[in-house]
Formats: structure tokens, sequence, C-alpha cells
């Protein structure tokens, strides 16, 4: 499940001017109005579940009724209450119910039968796997007469050999995938539709990951944490008491270890476009690492001959949002019922 986001807030505006020419930063806009003078706690949070149902049918509702109203009515205190087609909701309520929507989804996913045959060969750190699959590669170009085929072969013999150089870097390339929002990439609305059936299945193949659902639901929490701090006013330990209670309702399992929450936060795997966050007490990316993935980013658009040029403080804003900041660009996501596509962008296809 897939879904697009309103413009980021970020403070690193130098790497969202480098991607201007690339990356349709304002591609969507808000579809609803802020009315006044709603106080209607009660009807509204019933409103909200009852919409976001209603958009997606295949959300467990009945688990979420089950959740104590008082602990809604600390969700929304701070909420800020909406319109969008005549119905009157609440904004993060419906981003929330959205994360935990995607919870679920992720928990069905590992559970599907085929899932661990998924993992990308990449992702194994077995050097000779990943030497296999260069030479692999590279003689099916050699050998395969099929154009069309040629272009696909190519990537991931480019993929697989600077994962082989700079694994670092490759995974925090993906991560980005996966924390911004692929549709809002201009080249897809340049490029015919089979090249970017192409170039979305190269992807989704690479950024199915192995996880567990431990760690599913620790994301969630983690989410849950940067979500009441950041846009409900909620306390630190307000908001680790109120996951420590809402967890089990939703999913019968002891809630994650929250120690953790305040250190550092990182994308622990991917489930295809879908990030999954880890939080540790270990800073795992050093400046000497940061260094390493700089270089090899700068040797890698040299060789790709591309045209817009990286400045170092666009380099380091794009390593400090991939790296630090994952989860507050994520966040920053609505579900897509909730805009509208900006009309200077009417016209794309």
């Amino acid at each position: 499940m897939k879904k697009d986001n309103t413009k980021p807030k970020s403070n690193n505006s130098d790497f969202y001017n480098f991607l201007k020419k690339d990356y349709y930063d304002d591609l969507y806009l808000e579809n609803y109005t802020y009315p006044v003078n709603i106080y209607f706690t009660k009807d509204l949070v019933e409103n909200t579940i009852a919409l976001y149902h209603g958009h997606h049918p295949s959300f467990n509702y009945d688990v979420v009724t089950h959740i104590p109203y008082h602990c809604f009515e600390q969700i929304v205190k701070h909420d800020k209450v909406i319109v969008i087609n005549e119905h009157i909701i609440y904004k993060e309520l419906y981003k929330i119910l959205f994360l935990i929507h995607n919870t679920f989804y992720s928990l069905d996913f590992i559970k599907n039968k085929s899932y661990p045959k998924k993992y990308s060969a990449y992702i194994q750190s077995d050097r000779k796997r990943v030497n296999g699959a260069i030479r692999s590669h590279k003689n099916m170009i050699v050998n395969n007469n099929v154009i069309s085929s040629k272009g696909e072969l190519r990537a991931n013999w480019y993929f697989y050999n600077l994962f082989k150089n700079n694994r670092n870097l490759t995974t925090l390339l993906l991560n980005l995938l996966t924390i911004t929002d692929i549709s809002k990439f201009s080249s897809l609305y340049k490029e015919k539709n089979e090249t970017i059936t192409k170039v979305l299945h190269f992807f989704n193949d690479k950024l199915i990951q192995q996880t567990t659902p431990t760690k599913v639901i620790k994301s969630l929490g983690v989410l849950l944490h940067y979500e009441f701090k950041n846009y409900l006013k909620i306390k630190d330990t307000k908001s680790k008491e109120l996951i420590s209670e809402l967890i089990p309702y939703i999913f019968d399992t002891a809630s994650p270890n929250d120690e953790e929450f305040n250190n550092h936060v990182y994308i622990s795997s991917t489930l295809s476009f879908m990030p999954i966050f880890g939080a540790t007490d270990i800073n795992l990316y050093t400046q000497h690492t940061r260094e390493g993935i700089k270089r090899t980013f700068i040797k890698m658009m040299k060789e790709l001959n591309y045209k817009n040029k990286i400045t170092d403080s666009q380099l380091n804003a794009m390593i400090k949002e991939a790296l630090e900041l994952p989860h507050i660009t994520y966040l920053q996501k609505y579900p897509m019922e909730l805009l509208r596509i900006n009309p200077k962008y009417s016209t794309l296809k």
C-alpha cells in the first residue's frame, strides 16, 4: 500500500533545491479546510475511524474500536479538526490509522509463505553471493540478444557493483525511496509505461528485505512516539505510556521496549516501499562511514554523467535526511485521499 505525502517541512532546503528539476515536491496540495469551534470529540473520533474504514475496507476496524476511549481523548486533545468532502474528522488521528493499517499490511506481508524466498540476494553480506550476482548479470548482458532486456540487466549489474563497493551508500539510496515519494520523481512522467513498470519492478525487488513481526510492531511504536511528540504535543513520558497501552490492544502483544526511542532512529529494513524503523543507543553511521558514502556518491554521479551538480552542503543534507531523520520525513506523509493534485501539474499523466 503506497501513499503520497505532502510537502516536506524539512530544514534541508539545500537538498530539496538540488532535487527541484527531478522531483515535484509540490505535486500535491491539501484537499481539506480547517473549521472553527468544533468540540464534539467522541463523534469526531467515530467519524474519523468510519471515514478511514470507508476509504480502506480492508482496515481492521474492530481492533481499533476496542481501544479505550480515554486513549483517544489523549491523542486528539491537540489534534487539528479538518473538513473533507463534508466529513469532519481529526487530521492526525486519520494519519495514525494510516500508520496502524500499514503495520497490519506489513505483518500480513511477512506471513506470506513466499516471503522468505523473496529476500534480495544483495542484502546478504556473503561476498560470494554478491560477486556471483555481478558475474551472472554481466554474462547475461553479453550473451542476451534481446535488446529490450539489456537495460534491466545493466541496472542490476551496476547495482550489485555499487553494493559491493559501498553497501552503506546503496542502503541509503534505497531508504530514500521509501521515505520520499517515488510518484514525485519527474522522470516517471517522461518515460514510457513499459519503462516505468520495469523501474518500479527493479526497485521493488531490491526493497524486499528481511524483518520480523517484533521489528514491525516496534517500528509502529517509534513512529507513534514521534507523531505524538511532534504533532500532538504529548510529552515524552506520556507518549511512551500511551504507546504501551495502545500496542497490546491493537496487536495482542507486549509493547516494544521504548528505552531507545529517543536515541538513534534508523531504517532497519524495508518491505517493498514500506520502511521498517528501528531505534538503538548506538550510532550506526560514524563520521568515517559518512565520508565514505559521500566519496562513493560523488564518484557514482560522475560515472552516470549526471548534469545537476550537487554541493557538499546538499550532499550533507541528503545524508542527514536518510540517516538521522528518516522517521521525521516519513511522518510528513498523509493518505492520498486527503490530497489533491496541484493545478500546475494537471497535465501530467
